[in-house]
């Protein structure tokens, strides 16, 4: 297809590979997958928020937005209790956000409302807002950090119920991981993929961010 880019879904009930889907718009760095409503979302450094459709029979249809965001986006994470997709800009304070409850499906396109968010802080990014992640569950919680260095992360305070409106970032807080010894000295954000994920604990309810820090290019610490 015309980017030269695909992906491949894995069966894990008996662990075969559907055929190679190509996309015509390039595969996120990092996608995301929400269940319920059957999407893949693949936003892009080409500044689109593409997202593959999964078929009843497996297969996927490719939609894409008929507006770029303006930034490299480079990566995709969603909140799927709400429907708020986010994707951090690269080498930008600014994330952008999707409201895929008031989206429209037409002929390989989809419209939904979606705006930048850009965070004001004294705080650098290593390589700008690059990896992302939310914690299902109900704290509506979603973290973005840098990438190939620095220990700068913020996290997102998201709408914490449905709407068809633009989507917008409630608050957020900016913080920086502090040096340790079991990570070789400062924390350093790792590189692509990117190394950060997010859960909700089953035991307490509380939301968790998890960051694996590098040191000589490979994992260090957690």
């Amino acid at each position: 297809a015309g980017s030269g880019a695909g992906v491949q879904v894995l069966n894990l009930k008996d662990n075969t590979f559907n055929s190679m889907f190509p996309m015509t718009q390039y595969v996120s760095e990092n996608i995301s997958v929400d269940p319920g409503r059957g999407l893949i979302l693949s936003g892009d450094e080409q500044g689109e928020y593409p997202l593959l459709q999964i078929q009843s029979d497996g297969s996927l249809k490719e939609f894409d937005t008929t507006t770029g965001a303006g930034i490299e986006i480079d990566s995709s994470a969603e909140d799927c209790a709400t429907g708020i997709a986010i994707g951090p800009g690269e080498f930008s304070n600014s994330v952008h956000m999707v409201n895929l409850n008031s989206i429209t499906f037409g002929a390989g396109t989809y419209t939904a409302p979606n705006a930048n968010y850009t965070l004001s802080t004294n705080y650098g990014f290593a390589a700008g807002l690059c990896g992302s992640a939310v914690a299902q569950g109900s704290g509506h919680l979603g973290v973005v950090t840098g990438e190939f260095g620095g220990s700068t992360f913020a996290v997102l305070k998201l709408p914490a119920v449905q709407s068809t409106a633009s989507p917008t970032v409630v608050d957020y807080a900016v913080a920086q991981i502090p040096a340790n010894p079991a990570c070789g000295g400062n924390f350093v954000a790792g590189d692509d993929p990117h190394t950060v994920s997010a859960y909700t604990s089953p035991n307490t309810g509380d939301s968790y961010a998890v960051f694996a820090g590098y040191s000589g290019g490979v994992p260090k610490c957690v």
